[in-house]
């Protein structure tokens, strides 16, 4: 469980067993932390992304971590493998990528 102003995040492994004894060599994982930099540099670029992703201090805001999340997953081999739930005020939601590629929450029932 991750908090971020007030949200809180669970995340859990939905895949294979296969794939949770996956393992990454250094220079992956230097490759994968490159990746994770550039991708929220690009989200918190204002002339890439506007304000959607960066609160009005130039800061990620959530939806920006949620695509960042979904981003680097993505670049691990590990998409569709871990599912991403977000607590706050509104309360449990699930978040899921929409067609556009874009965090969705949808409420959980």
């Amino acid at each position: 469980m991750v908090a971020l102003s007030g949200m809180h995040y669970i995340i859990w492994f939905n895949g294979i067993y296969q794939y949770a004894i996956k393992s990454y060599s250094q220079e992956q994982i230097d490759d994968y932390i490159l990746d994770y930099v550039k991708t929220e540099n690009d989200l918190t670029d204002k002339a890439k992304n506007g304000m959607t992703y960066m609160n009005s201090d130039g800061t990620i805001n959530n939806l920006g971590v949620e695509k960042l999340f979904f981003e680097t997953l993505k670049n691990m081999g590990l998409e569709g493998k871990v599912n991403l739930q977000r607590i706050d005020t509104n309360g449990i939601q699930n978040i899921n990528l929409d067609s556009n590629n874009t965090p969705n929450a949808t409420p959980c029932s």
